[in-house]
């Protein structure tokens, strides 16, 4: 698990992130030729914004947000996939939060808490967060129930910031 510190500052600017994106574009555009973006200037520019995308195919999902979109967008990611100490870093590197789930231990979901504090931050400084709001990826195309995640943390937001327009819930 990342240390709270590390949490605070996922989503700053990084060099190495945007070297990153440079070198993965070109291969994301050559794989997938007709890329087509809809209705981009309804999302709030240097704002805090929630992005809940439809979760299809697992990090091709992430990537067309992250190729759609400008800045640096932090996401959440099942925890589990944070267990190895080497993948994780690359995680973080690439402004991956772990979430957790009921199915990683009910004794792990208070962790969620230092989790959710930090995605506080990160809408509070305008930088915008994108998790999957059906909480896993599926082969058939269509809308599966929502986690109660974005929910929670828009909730959270809200209560912190009154009837301020703090957060866009972008579905």
């Amino acid at each position: 698990m990342a240390r709270q510190n590390d949490l605070k500052s996922i989503h700053h600017w990084s060099l190495g992130y945007e070297m990153l994106r440079n070198i993965v574009e070109p291969f994301f555009r050559a794989f997938y030729r007709k890329f087509e973006i809809r209705n981009k200037q309804n999302v709030p520019q240097n704002a805090p914004v929630i992005l809940a995308p439809n979760h299809q195919n697992a990090l091709m999902d992430a990537l067309g947000i992250i190729m759609a979109l400008h800045g640096q967008i932090v996401f959440l990611a099942r925890a589990d996939i944070f267990r190895n100490r080497i993948i994780a870093k690359i995680l973080h590197f690439i402004n991956i939060m772990p979430v957790y789930r009921i199915r990683d231990g009910a004794e792990n979901l208070t962790q969620n808490d230092e989790i959710f504090q930090a995605t506080q931050i990160i809408l509070k400084d305008r930088h915008p967060l994108c998790l999957m709001p059906e909480g896993n990826h599926g082969d058939k195309r269509k809308l599966r129930p929502l986690v109660k995640g974005i929910f929670r943390i828009a909730f959270i937001a809200q209560k912190e910031n009154g009837t301020n327009p703090y957060v866009k819930l972008s579905l």
